[in-house]
């Protein structure tokens, strides 16, 4: 059975482990087994200082990452305009790996330029750019070009990815219990 990675803002809520119990539900109900840190066997010792506990979790996150055969990873904008920064350094990490990158963002109609709330058009650069005077690309892509060119984007949320990623692993003839596609 397939692997996913599940890098997603879940841990951040008050309610996390019911949010990601339903999420690796899901990911059974496509054929998928997942990890996500939340469901991790590790546990930080005690007595651990922050920035030990902090690298604890990397090198933990980077073992699993390398044990899982997908990356699914929620690309919404995370406190502020980007996705979270792990999320992004996780694709980059699995992209470099050679293995499929997912992401999902629920409004893929906007790019990322028209998504940005504050920015000016400037003539004479013929670009727009934010409120500190910086370029904004504009490649009518959702996210960076660097994360909207090499990972597969889909629109919606996590179930709607697992459809995708079931129909795509069952058309290449890999058994990811692809018959659960609705």
């Amino acid at each position: 059975m397939p692997k996913i990675f599940l890098s997603d803002s879940n841990i951040f809520y008050k309610d996390c482990h019911q949010r990601v119990e339903r999420a690796a539900a899901l990911c059974a109900q496509y054929g998928f087994d997942c990890f996500h840190p939340l469901r991790s066997n590790f546990h930080a010792q005690a007595g651990m200082a922050p920035p030990q506990m902090a690298a604890a979790i990397c090198q933990n996150n980077l073992k699993e990452l390398d044990a899982c055969d997908i990356l699914l990873a929620q690309l919404d904008p995370f406190r502020g305009h980007e996705p979270d920064s792990g999320a992004v350094f996780e694709c980059g990490y699995m992209f470099a790996k050679g293995k499929p990158v997912y992401g999902y963002v629920a409004d893929t109609q906007k790019s990322y330029c028209q998504r940005y709330p504050v920015k000016t058009f400037d003539r004479e650069d013929g670009v727009y750019r934010d409120e500190q005077g910086r370029r904004i690309e504009e490649f009518s892509l959702p996210v960076n070009l660097m994360l909207g060119v090499p990972v597969h984007i889909v629109t919606g949320g996590i179930e709607d990815a697992l459809r995708q990623i079931a129909a795509d692993w069952k058309a290449q003839g890999i058994d990811g219990n692809a018959d659960c596609v609705k």
